[in-house]
């Protein structure tokens, strides 16, 4: 259950980014490619020792961590996660009520 929430939380996160991205870009081939980039290096940031455990991208293999009798040790990437989704949904918001249609 609880490994389902923390996915639930990274999947929030890429729709964040998707979003903020969308908001600069109009064209959805270059907002997916972009997107996709954004998280493939997101993903590859996880592997540094000292911040790794604080990206959210950290949130994605914790299911699989948990099942396995691994320890919780997804907090900091849980807080970053929520501050980054308040922050890019924020910024989405006012980029897109800024844009003409």
């Amino acid at each position: 259950m609880i490994g389902a929430a923390l996915y639930a939380l990274y999947l929030a996160f890429v729709i964040a980014v998707v979003t903020a991205i969308s908001s600069f870009i109009r064209s959805v081939l270059v907002t997916s490619i972009i997107s996709v980039v954004a998280l493939i290096i997101s993903g590859i940031l996880t592997l540094i020792p000292g911040i790794g455990a604080w990206l959210p991208s950290e949130l994605s293999g914790a299911t699989i961590a948990l099942i396995g009798g691994g320890d919780f040790t997804y907090m900091g990437s849980m807080l970053v996660t929520v501050a980054v989704c308040a922050g890019l949904i924020w910024l989405s918001m006012y980029r897109l009520d800024q844009r003409e249609i």
